[in-house]
């Protein structure tokens, strides 16, 4: 701003500007007492200010384990569905079977959002792996099915 404004001239002058925002104070005095329901203290200083005294706080110790029980749910799927014991070439068991890969994928997706919720970038990784490995899955099966893959298979027996 210009050198000719004091302090007093820039204080009146932000206050000025203050008025004009919506929902602004009047008489810019601020909150008289916290709104019924929350547990915040009511400080006189800026928003701004009182954000950046906050101390960001990780996920505790219960969420983590939840988190990576999720995560390795998925990945104990995704490898135990490389053993699937029953017939899948066609029919009824393939449409078993392809429900069975879209259950590592959800629980690859289910994984994947809440250690994104909780910022934890390793169980993230592997949740994405799961979504990715039943993805592969998946696509090994409707290749083989629609001409794409060097072996060919059906949708139905008969």
């Amino acid at each position: 701003m210009a050198d000719y404004l004091t302090d007093d001239a820039l204080a009146r002058e932000v206050d000025k500007l203050l008025r004009r925002l919506p929902g602004a104070d009047p008489y810019l005095k601020g909150d008289p007492e916290p709104p019924k329901g929350s547990r915040g203290v009511v400080t006189g200083e800026a928003p701004s200010v009182v954000l950046a005294r906050r101390r960001v706080v990780g996920p505790s110790r219960v969420q983590r384990i939840s988190v990576w029980v999720r995560v390795l749910l998925g990945v104990v799927l995704g490898l135990v569905i490389t053993q699937w014991p029953y017939a899948s070439a066609c029919g009824f068991g393939l449409w078993v079977y392809l429900f069975a890969i879209s259950t590592v994928v959800t629980a690859g997706v289910w994984g994947a959002l809440w250690s994104w919720r909780y910022r934890m970038g390793t169980a993230h990784g592997a949740a994405l792996g799961v979504v990715y490995w039943g993805l592969v899955l998946i696509a090994n099966q409707v290749l083989e099915r629609t001409g794409y893959a060097a072996t060919t298979a059906t949708w139905g027996c008969g």
